[in-house]
């Protein structure tokens, strides 16, 4: 077989390409990019949008005001308390499933995972079947959520 590069045409060859590639990876990392809405229409629609979501967690919080400790709590340290059955998990985001006590991330991403995959949940003990969902875990959260027919 004819070999075109020599050992050090070859290096220098790899070299370049690892430089380029790297040097393009900085670049796009660094890059960016202001969103710029198109127009004033663009910015009320995402404005609604935004207003209509903060409106969807306010809905699942309890009233602070009706704590029966009667101590305001910072914002780090204020634990979610949810209504009874205020959760469908047929519908539930991401934001609101991780609302649920010990439910996190990667629990979140599970359940709608699990959605998408094997259809709508007929009952809350389904959530069972659901990797890292035990009963014990189950009972942390089930008063809290509900499954819309």
């Amino acid at each position: 077989m004819i070999d075109f590069l020599t050992k050090q045409e070859k290096i220098i060859f790899v070299f370049l390409i690892s430089g380029l590639l790297i040097g393009s990876g900085i670049r796009l990392f660094y890059t960016k990019e202001e969103f710029k809405p198109n127009s004033q229409d663009e910015l009320n629609l995402i404005k609604n949008h935004l207003i209509e979501k903060s409106k969807t967690i306010d809905s699942l919080l309890v009233d602070e005001k009706n704590n029966s400790q009667g101590k305001k709590q910072s914002a780090k340290t204020q634990k979610v308390n949810l209504k009874t059955g205020s959760v469908d998990i047929n519908k539930a985001g991401f934001d609101e499933l991780i609302l649920l006590p010990g439910v996190g991330p990667v629990l979140a991403d599970r359940i709608i995972e699990y959605r998408k995959t094997k259809g709508m949940f007929s009952s809350p003990e389904e959530l069972l079947k659901v990797k890292g969902i035990g009963k014990k875990k189950l009972s942390s959260f089930i008063k809290y959520i509900y499954v819309a027919h």
